[in-house]
């Protein structure tokens, strides 16, 4: 009779053991994700970090740095240093000339990129203007990122789930950029780039908060 009694609790405590593995597992599954971070800013760039939080390894399918189009805005920009414009009857000229790119938003360089289960993965995003001598004063953007297993079966599963309901491998973080600073900012937040400047520094940007009211 003790003997049966033992095996018992020992069948009882295997399986409440095996019920916890699946449920721990299950709440994993569903409930971690890859988060990014940010790190700080380079001389030329920014230094961020993909966290895999999954059980298992993920793909970046898609990585991307998007202007934000929720709001209406105005990027504001800051020289770092003393430059020379040439002068026209039509206004003035600067190195370079007055058009330029943002290196950030042609970045492709995580698509396909591969990070284990419990990896962490730095790496550099290019700055926010091809100019040396400029950097972000106040702008806002979105970085939108898309993941899925490297396992084919679990990728399976994972569109099962993705079409439920369930799943969702997708992230849309929305940052406000404040003097070459990246602060993650909610997507209902109505912010506009005039009103902080205005109410932060007025008097340093007295000119520019004129045309404003």
């Amino acid at each position: 009779m003790i003997n049966k009694f033992n095996k018992f609790l020992l069948w009882l405590g295997s399986t409440i053991g095996l019920f916890v593995v699946i449920i721990t597992s299950l709440y994993y599954y569903f409930n971690n994700d890859i988060s990014l971070e940010y790190i700080k800013p380079l001389e030329r760039g920014y230094k961020f970090q993909l966290v895999n939080n999954t059980l298992f390894s993920q793909r970046i399918d898609s990585f991307r740095v998007l202007p934000d189009s929720s709001v209406k805005q105005n990027l504001v920009f800051q020289t770092t240093e003393d430059i020379k414009v040439k002068t026209t009857k039509d206004g003035v000229i600067i190195p370079g000339g007055n058009q330029s790119y943002m290196p950030a938003l042609e970045y492709t360089g995580l698509d396909g990129v591969t990070i284990g289960s419990g990896v962490l993965k730095s790496f550099r995003l290019p700055p926010l203007s091809s100019r040396y001598y400029l950097k972000p004063l106040y702008a806002i953007f979105k970085i939108k990122y898309t993941y899925s297993s490297t396992n084919s079966i679990l990728d399976l599963i994972d569109k099962i789930f993705f079409k439920l309901g369930y799943l969702k491998k997708e992230k849309t973080i929305r940052y406000l950029v404040t003097k070459n600073e990246w602060t993650e900012i909610s997507n209902d937040d109505k912010v506009n780039i005039f009103d902080i400047i205005c109410n932060e520094e007025d008097m340093r940007y007295e000119e520019l908060c004129k045309t404003q009211i």
